[in-house]
């Protein structure tokens, strides 16, 4: 018996008339209410005078309606019964009066969007609108015209962007912020400065270097050809201006780095010799490369550090062993930041472990050559590597329709077929992709290195 009722006094003619109340009632949660009572000092009563609870059957709970739960078919079934009560079809849509006032519906919504999408996009649509997409699954193509005059074709899936317009603000407003940067940090500079039939985007005269700064979409192979930006970069070396390659897709910061290391005016400075060196763990590895590194984070098998006295990572390198090959995938610096000797010995302590390790007597590398435009001034050739040659331009692709880059193995030849909304089998691949507003583009080159263990006499 509960102890929290011992000294109760209600007695039996008293539980009587409470216990008749839950036997018309069927529910201790209501009779509880009604007496003003808790449900716990009911449960006391009835058990101290052996009144016994409803079972299940009889309680309210047996009373309330079960849910039925009909299989697919059934609901269909049901569906159909009830529309061809209603409307005397078995779908609502069947009905052209239902069907032509949902249609007058949902085109009156779609053009309340449209109207504003049209009027932030400063643009006149010179066709009436019908629908988004035709029976057989293709988007229909309107023909609009903005505010600058020009005429242009585009569906209604996508963002209504001018092309002239749009792709060369937002590439002149890319190269705007890095002329801006090097006028802050007063840098005599000269902009579309013409060598001959060619000019520089930004030509540093004091340093005698230049900087590229190229719009994916503008720059694409479509736009400027297979091989121009090499070209470009060998037209240049040969009249001693090395120049260096940046694309709207690269990460602000680290291009602003890189161009104060090239023109030697990194802000901060160590010595290796005051370094310590460490391995880092997978997240520091990611976060680091991500954060420091043009082309981000790639898996590694092997990877080490420099670091400060209070911690702090300042120099990577990481290396993978690739199809029986050791290559050195990463290497680099804290952004504006130089480390003097932070390459040698980093590479030093690496080759002690992995050289025996992986068993093999040479580390193959490669080096993008848009920022190392003259293989003979790139840092391997400082630390014993032989120049092999030039492997040709990396491949990427720009998406136009969510303006993002990818690499290559996104779109390999043999995966085309089952990724793209219309692909022709008579086409190449180029031409399948620029088909889907997908445009190659290439750098100016990519340039192998090796390095060879001495064997000693």
């Amino acid at each position: 018996m509960n102890n929290r009722y011992k000294n109760d006094n209600t007695t039996i003619d008293e539980v009587k008339v409470i216990y008749n109340y839950y036997l018309n009632d069927k529910s201790i949660r209501k009779t509880a209410e009604y007496f003003n009572i808790t449900r716990q000092k009911i449960s006391f009563l009835f058990r101290k005078f052996n009144f016994p609870y409803l079972n299940n059957v009889e309680s309210v709970k047996s009373r309330k309606k079960k849910k039925v739960i009909h299989t697919k078919e059934e609901t269909q079934k049901l569906f159909n019964e009830t529309c061809l009560k209603k409307y005397g079809v078995k779908n609502p849509r069947q009905n052209k009066e239902i069907n032509d006032k949902i249609i007058a519906k949902r085109t009156e919504k779609y053009l309340q969007k449209l109207n504003q999408r049209l009027q932030d996009a400063e643009c006149e649509m010179l066709e009436p609108f019908t629908r988004v997409q035709n029976k057989d699954g293709k988007y229909v193509y309107y023909t609009m015209k903005h505010k600058c005059g020009y005429v242009f074709k585009t569906d209604l899936r996508r963002d209504i962007k001018c092309p002239r317009c749009y792709y060369i603000n937002r590439f002149s407003n890319f190269e705007t912020r890095y002329k801006d940067f090097l006028i802050e940090n007063n840098i005599n500079i000269e902009c579309n400065k013409k060598f001959g039939k060619l000019e520089l985007d930004i030509y540093c005269p004091d340093y005698n270097i230049g900087f590229e700064f190229n719009g994916s979409y503008w720059h694409s192979v479509d736009k400027k050809g297979k091989f121009y930006h090499r070209e470009k970069t060998e037209h240049f070396l040969k009249l001693g201006i090395p120049i260096y390659h940046f694309w709207d897709y690269q990460d602000e910061d680290i291009i602003k780095s890189i161009m104060m290391s090239k023109l030697g005016l990194s802000k901060t400075k160590y010595f290796a010799r005051n370094l310590l060196l460490k391995t880092p763990t997978l997240q520091e590895e990611i976060d680091f490369l991500n954060q420091n590194h043009l082309e981000g984070y790639t898996k590694s098998c092997f990877r080490l550090g420099l670091y400060t006295i209070n911690n702090k990572l300042v120099s990577l390198i990481t290396f993978r062993s690739n199809k029986g090959e050791l290559e050195l995938c990463r290497f680099v610096n804290l952004i504006n930041t130089s480390i003097v000797g932070g390459f040698s010995k980093l590479f030093k302590h690496s080759l002690d472990v992995l050289l025996d390790k992986y068993n093999t007597d040479y580390v193959i590398s490669y080096c993008n050559r848009d920022i190392s435009p003259n293989y003979e001034t790139a840092i391997y050739n400082k630390y014993g590597f032989e120049f092999i040659g030039d492997t040709g331009c990396i491949l990427k692709y720009y998406s136009k329709k969510d303006e993002k880059v990818y690499t290559r193995q996104k779109y390999q030849k043999h995966k085309l077929a089952s990724i793209l909304n219309k692909f022709n089998a008579d086409l190449t691949a180029d031409e399948n992709l620029i088909e889907n507003n997908i445009f190659p583009i290439r750098n100016s080159g990519n340039w192998k290195f090796i390095y060879k263990r001495k064997v000693e006499i």
